[in-house]
């Protein structure tokens, strides 16, 4: 349901060439988020720069032990991003609480960003999780 706006808001555009309301449509082709922009560090560097469980989570798919992770049970505002590369991936609004030990998320910020893959591994059909830019394992 609506109703007619007042007078002094029929054509804003036209009055108000450059109000809030013009988007340039040629931006709507352009990705949200530029991977060129989150290049993947070396293994050198990650070894060096993460922890040894989360080089071994990210890098090698290993699994951490559920309700270990510290972001488990965080719900606070903001974004989370690919550690190894820092390119944002989820919005803390799309977590839940699935009660799966791990962080659950209802969407990625932009398809684009999460690559999925059929795992076949320990006898049973599951997804992998991977992160764009640097690969990563997410689950």
């Amino acid at each position: 349901h609506y109703i007619l706006a007042e007078d002094y808001h029929q054509d804003y555009l036209r009055k108000n060439p450059s109000g809030y309301c013009h988007i340039d449509v040629t931006d709507a082709d352009k990705p949200l988020i530029d991977a060129a922009n989150y290049e993947k560090p070396s293994q050198e560097v990650l070894k060096a720069s993460l922890s040894e469980e989360s080089y071994r989570v990210t890098q090698e798919a290993a699994t951490e032990a559920p309700f270990t992770n510290a972001y488990d049970q965080t719900f606070e505002e903001g974004i989370y991003v690919d550690i190894t590369t820092g390119e944002p991936l989820f919005f803390a609004k799309d977590k839940f609480a699935s009660g799966c030990g791990w962080p659950s998320f209802s969407r990625p910020i932009s398809k684009e960003l999460i690559h999925y893959y059929k795992d076949l591994s320990h006898g049973m059909e599951r997804i992998e999780v991977r992160s764009r830019s640097g690969s990563a394992h997410l689950g």
